[in-house]
């Protein structure tokens, strides 16, 4: 339902059959709730009408909300949801509000609170997402007390404290996909997600074994084909993460998307660091609900599947080397696959 309207529509028709709603632009109000809908859809919303919609429809387990209002007062009441599972987040117009309009917006994501939360979706045009909402996207996360195992990113924020910041959030994610904006796109941004994720302190269980001596391998071997380093180690080595902390322990599946040349170093680092087949699939497919680990053994999850998309522009003399040393992890039983576009 899409119209131009600036008076409140009532709402009043039973359908009993309704399952899923779109909204766009309209100030709905509905007089009653309506709990057969499961999924809903939100655009350019007014505050309250929004509001009165989001508590009417206390069944929906699927909600897409595209430009949060900039009406709201910066004080709102908490809204508790019992039922939504899966939630996307779209902030297309961000760049273009005024600070108050943004701070309206903070108010909004923090007044959130969806405790069955699993999957969470994030888009924004290039990093105006992290400039503005990522501590709003933290709070929701944290008074929900949801178990996240799935992160949808569509743009990489260039803070690492901001990414670092979600990642802390989110201990029991296992699966994370990036999948960056041709027109904002960069190695710095890519190479950022990836140095952040490898493990620092990878357990000895044979691959560990020898992760330093592997990946000094991997670096002098790319220095004396290539002449010197990517410029993105030098950039990486500047990102600064806890001694000793895992973020998302839980890591088992991990899309990316380069619309750029892959970095190669990272990325083998990464797979080296978080590839552990010793470790059984039960110390990791039953985490606590805190998100602590109950032992070491469980600390880290191996990484089973890795999907990486780039353009046809990157598959060059480079890239066939970095994909020749990811055939070891696949023939070790890793699912990697390799999409050129």
């Amino acid at each position: 339902m899409s119209e131009d309207a600036e008076d409140p529509i009532i709402f009043s028709a039973a359908c009993p059959n309704l399952r899923y709603l779109t909204l766009s632009g309209i100030p709905l109000t509905l007089t009653f709730p309506r709990p057969t809908i499961i999924n809903l859809k939100l655009k350019d919303m007014p505050g309250r009408a929004l509001l009165s919609v989001i508590r009417q429809c206390p069944s929906v387990i699927r909600m897409t909300i595209t430009e949060s209002p900039s009406d709201f007062d910066s004080d709102l009441p908490t809204i508790c949801h019992s039922n939504i599972q899966r939630l996307t987040l779209e902030f297309v117009k961000i760049n273009f509000l005024t600070h108050l309009q943004r701070d309206r917006m903070h108010a909004f994501v923090r007044s959130l609170t969806v405790s069955p939360l699993t999957h969470l979706t994030l888009w924004a045009p290039n990093d105006a997402l992290w400039k503005y909402h990522a501590g709003s996207l933290c709070t929701m996360l944290n008074q929900s007390q949801c178990i996240l195992t799935h992160l949808t990113i569509h743009v990489i924020p260039l803070k690492s404290n901001d990414l670092i910041h979600l990642f802390r959030c989110v201990p029991l994610l296992t699966d994370l996909r990036v999948e960056q904006d041709g027109w904002y796109a960069s190695d710095e941004a890519a190479s950022l997600a990836l140095r952040i994720l490898v493990s620092p302190d990878p357990l000895h269980d044979g691959w560990q074994d020898n992760f330093a001596v592997e990946i000094a391998k991997i670096k002098q071997k790319r220095t004396k084909e290539f002449g010197v380093l990517d410029a993105i180690i030098s950039l990486n080595n500047k990102i600064e993460v806890s001694e000793g902390e895992f973020l998302l322990p839980r890591l088992k599946y991990l899309a990316l998307d380069f619309t750029i040349r892959p970095c190669g170093e990272m990325l083998l680092a990464l797979v080296y660091s978080r590839w552990r087949p010793s470790i059984s699939d039960k110390s990791c497919d039953n985490p606590s609900t805190d998100g602590i680990p109950e032992s070491p053994d469980s600390q880290l999850a191996c990484l089973k599947s890795l999907e990486i998309q780039y353009r046809y522009e990157s598959d060059t003399e480079y890239s066939k080397n970095w994909r020749e040393d990811l055939e070891q992890f696949q023939k070790d039983g890793m699912n990697i696959e390799l999409i050129v576009w």
